[in-house]
């Protein structure tokens, strides 16, 4: 075709000669006007130049710059460019671009060239139209010489076609923390007078305090814990047993009003704290803090009845779901899992209690055998 030439994009890198100061810009940023004022096109106090290189997918072009590298300006800017070893550097990185047009920031990874990046963040943010990425780098380096903090590349689409903006390198000084030259060493001087005040003992006031204030409270913990010891001796409550305490919580659950006003999750989550708590107190198999897989593994090593085990691995996977797939089953499903693990929790009982009392009953057995067999012998 006449004018146009098959040709492959490439990223469009920005060349602009560094200023004198420590910034380098491939889009130099000038002062707003006044509001009153009209607004004029940007001018650079240097001398700004674009060279666009097409590279990347197969299209016909035009033999003149391609238009998806306008709209997009990338400007970078250091805060110093000598330092001395180990010193932070802020190296910051800004992209401004038309709507409508993707950004894809570098990933540099640990380093930037001879520099260690030890903080990165991101701020996006409108200025009028545009959009603006503003990439700010931490840098250090531990070597000195002069550095060059690479060029940086930033890919962006707009209106279909790909393209990318490349920073100028900028060079950094890094100078040694040993001192130079001194001078003779110069005589002591003579002791300074120095008058002192209540201000200047604030210190040894505070501490004198502190430990007055600890002495305090060792002695009144000692006096109260003697005085708790000296007194009448108090029968304890005895603990719930860990069946009836699973079947009040069941009941203060059933009398709650989660359901009823759509907390469906809070519901669920009590309900397999219950039985997951009965399980570890009663059977002591850690529940409460494993996940469902592993409490199924435990209890498929325990005595539990097939049927017991069916019914805890459903009623648990039931709460996972509700709790991290939002999940929401029926309301009528919750009277009934409360229902299943109140059975659940009565029948267990009952068992561990009668194999508790064949095993005592079977000890006393063959105590009496033997204080027989004994007395016989």
């Amino acid at each position: 075709m006449a004018g146009f030439a098959w040709v492959f994009l490439i990223p469009v890198v920005v060349n602009a000669q560094p200023p004198r100061r420590p910034s380098q810009s491939t889009a130099p940023q000038t002062p707003a006007p006044h509001p009153s004022e009209p607004s004029a096109p940007e001018k650079s106090g240097f001398p700004l130049r674009s060279n666009i290189r097409p590279r990347g997918i197969g299209v016909p072009a035009p033999l003149q710059h391609p238009p998806s590298a306008e709209g997009v300006t990338l400007r970078t800017s250091i805060g110093k460019t000598r330092v001395t070893i180990g010193d932070p550097i802020r190296y910051t990185l800004t992209v401004e671009a038309d709507p409508g047009v993707n950004i894809v920031l570098p990933n540099l990874g640990a380093n930037l060239g001879a520099f260690e990046i030890r903080d990165y963040d991101v701020q996006r943010s409108k200025v009028g139209k545009q959009q603006r990425w503003t990439a700010i780098f931490t840098v250090a380096t531990y070597d000195t010489g002069k550095f060059n903090i690479p060029s940086v590349e930033v890919a962006y689409e707009a209106n279909g076609k790909v393209g990318s903006l490349a920073s100028q390198p900028v060079e950094v000084t890094v100078e040694s923390v040993k001192p130079g030259e001194q001078a003779d060493i110069r005589d002591i001087k003579p002791p300074a007078m120095v008058k002192l005040t209540a201000w200047d003992f604030r210190w040894l006031i505070a501490t004198v305090v502190a430990v007055l204030a600890v002495v305090i409270a060792l002695w009144w913990f000692l006096h109260r814990r003697n005085r708790e010891a000296t007194a009448p001796f108090a029968l304890s409550e005895p603990p719930v047993p860990t069946d009836r305490e699973a079947l009040n919580a069941l009941s203060d659950l059933e009398r709650s009003d989660l359901l009823a006003a759509g907390k469906v999750k809070e519901f669920y989550t009590q309900l397999s704290e219950i039985l997951r708590r009965y399980i570890e107190r009663q059977f002591e198999i850690p529940a409460l803090e494993s996940t469902t897989r592993e409490v199924m593994a435990n209890m498929g090593q325990s005595d539990f009845d097939a049927e017991e085990v069916i019914l805890v691995e459903a009623l648990l996977n039931m709460s996972d779901l509700v709790k991290f797939a939002k999940l929401v089953p029926p309301p009528e499903r919750g009277a009934q899992n409360i229902e299943k693990v109140r059975r659940l929790v009565v029948n267990s009982a009952q068992r561990a209690a009668s194999i508790s009392l064949e095993g005592e009953i079977g000890a006393e057995t063959l105590e009496a055998k033997e204080e027989t067999a004994h007395a016989v012998g």
